[in-house]
Parts: C-alpha cells; sequence; structure tokens
C-alpha cells in the first residue's frame, strides 16, 4: 500500500500564525486521516486522474526525481496561496524578509494582504518528497536514532500543502531555488574541503595500486554528493540551481503574488 504522511515540517500548515496555506479546521491527525481514506492499495505516484475518495486526483512530477505533486480537491478552509497582480489588488502588496525554520537564512519576499481575507481554494496541492529524500535532508543534522523517530514511516511525506484556484503545478519561487542549489557559505566551504580531503587520499590510495586501470568517473558520485551539500546546509534539497526553470519561475511569479 503506498503510504504518503504527514511530515513534522509540513505540520506549520495547521498553525494559525503561518503564513501560508494555513488548515485550521481539521487537525493534522483528521487531515492525514482524510488523505488515508483517499487511497486504496492500488494507488500508485504515477500521472493520473482519478474519482475516488476526496474527489479528482492529479499526480504528476515536482522539480526533482524525489517529488511529486499530488493535487486533491480541496476538503478544508484552506484558501488561495497566490493570484495574479490587478490594478486593484497592487496597493496590499507587501515585502520584507523571511525564514521558514531557525537554521534557514531570511530571504527577501513579498504577498498581498487583502483587506476583506483570500477567497477559498478549491484544490490542495500536496508537495511530496520520497522518504530517502526526507532521510538524506535529515542525516545532515541529526543521528539514526533522531531520523528513525522524526521521519514518518512511509513512501512519500509531505513537506508543503499548497491552496490554490487550481490544479496545475505554479512554478517554485526564485527565492526557493536558491535556497535549495545553496549559498557559498563558510560552513559549506569547510564541510566541502573535509569531503574532499577524504576523496583526495582514497583517490591517491586507489591510483597507487591501479595507476594503469583507473575507472572513469569513478568520483563523479562523490562530487555530486559535495556539491549538494551547498543547499542542504543552508535549509534546501540540495538540487542544482537551473537558469531555464528560474526563469521561468521570475516569469510567472512576477505577475503573481502570494496571498497571506
Amino acid at each position: 500500500m503506498m503510504k504518503i504522511k504527514l511530515t513534522d515540517f509540513a505540520l506549520r500548515h495547521f498553525d494559525t500564525k503561518f503564513g501560508g496555506t494555513k488548515i485550521l479546521n481539521h487537525t493534522a491527525n483528521e487531515f492525514q486521516n482524510r488523505i488515508d481514506d483517499a487511497f486504496n492499495t492500488k494507488m500508485q505516484l504515477t500521472p493520473l486522474i482519478r474519482g475516488r475518495g476526496l474527489g479528482t486526483m492529479f499526480v504528476f512530477d515536482g522539480y526533482a526525481p524525489f517529488c511529486k505533486l499530488l493535487a486533491i480537491t480541496n476538503f478544508t478552509d484552506a484558501r488561495v496561496g497566490s493570484l495574479p497582480i490587478t490594478l486593484e489588488n497592487y496597493q496590499y502588496i507587501r515585502s520584507g524578509y523571511s525564514a521558514r525554520r531557525d537554521d534557514e537564512l531570511p530571504v527577501f519576499s513579498r504577498w498581498l494582504e487583502l483587506p476583506l481575507g483570500r477567497p477559498k481554494a478549491d484544490w490542495l496541492v500536496l508537495v511530496l518528497y520520497s522518504h530517502k529524500q526526507l532521510v538524506l535532508e535529515a542525516a545532515l543534522n541529526m543521528s539514526a536514532t533522531e531520523i528513525q523517530a522524526e521521519i514518518p514511516d512511509c513512501d512519500y511525506g509531505i513537506v508543503a500543502i499548497l491552496g490554490q484556484s487550481h490544479p496545475e503545478e505554479e512554478p517554485m519561487k526564485p527565492e526557493t531555488m536558491i535556497r535549495n542549489a545553496g549559498y557559498n557559505t563558510k560552513e559549506y566551504q569547510e564541510k566541502a574541503l573535509q569531503d574532499f580531503r577524504k576523496m583526495w587520499k582514497n583517490a591517491e590510495m586507489v591510483t597507487r595500486k591501479h595507476t594503469d586501470d583507473l575507472p572513469e568517473g569513478l568520483y563523479d558520485n562523490d562530487i555530486k554528493s559535495i556539491l549538494s551539500l551547498q543547499g542542504t546546509i543552508v535549509g534546501g534539497s540540495g538540487v542544482p540551481f537551473s537558469k531555464e526553470e528560474y526563469l521561468k519561475s521570475v516569469e510567472f511569479w512576477d505577475k503573481n503574488c502570494t496571498v497571506k
């Protein structure tokens, strides 16, 4: 049976103080039960449209191989998380610096503060990370025991809930892309140096024994793992920066704005 569970990180959506999509007429446990009811033993995370449980569902690929997006009809009081910028609402745009967690660097963002509140969302888009990715991101700052206690027993974990007027994917924000790719911090430089020293030492031992038979690309995976640390250290997923995807994001978020 495909298991999709709320992560601790997603619990912020049930907090009245959270600035993003809030769900206040369901507890986290009640929400989890509704999601469980929507799936049966044959449900697979592949592109599909299915009228079952909570109504129509759309499942599609996310921004990385470990990420899936599940769009379901909204069964909560959640409001839309973004709206197109218009002449009527332009005056309500606000901006500032904020971080999602204490261990993240605050980034500049803007949002709408509408005097009459937000319209109710027609859809909930759940951002899902594979269990392996959840473990990899947690492994940087947690012990094996802590990881087992915090990461739910699941195939995919819900890391974000987005209230939308449509089921299609909205581009990730530019500042989130930069966070995922990472910043050139002192912490990253020190960690990278330690790992490169280990790699060089191992490489020297190998080349001394097999100087004429060194496999091409022997350290490719090691190098990729080291580079991904740059993003995970500052609270991102470590996914490399894509100029093409960044420009698509800028085009969308230049005309749309988060609603608080």
